[in-house]
């Protein structure tokens, strides 16, 4: 969902999951993407979850989505764990 969200909503959109008390985030992102790109809301880019704006840890569990098509991942990311704390504090 957030490749289709400025990077602000994207931001905006993690900060609401981590204050929803959910305990595992499963989303998608494109390691080899090298920057995350402001868009216009509802246009495409291919976010890398691991650079800013968003700095997310490495995935706990990884799997290519669309293996024939692109190299995105999905992955599951435990919320409980400190690195959420840290970006509530610093983003949200």
């Amino acid at each position: 969902v957030i490749q289709h969200m400025t990077l602000d909503q994207g931001v905006r959109y993690f900060c609401n999951v981590f204050q929803s008390g959910a305990r595992v985030l499963i989303t998608t992102t494109f390691p080899d993407t090298t920057l995350n790109t402001n868009i216009g809301e509802g246009d495409f880019y291919r976010n890398n979850l691991m650079l800013e704006p968003f700095s997310f840890p490495k995935g706990d569990s990884c799997v290519l989505t669309h293996p024939e098509i692109e190299k995105d991942l999905t992955c599951a990311y435990d919320l409980t764990k400190s690195w959420v704390e840290e970006f509530m504090s610093s983003k949200c």
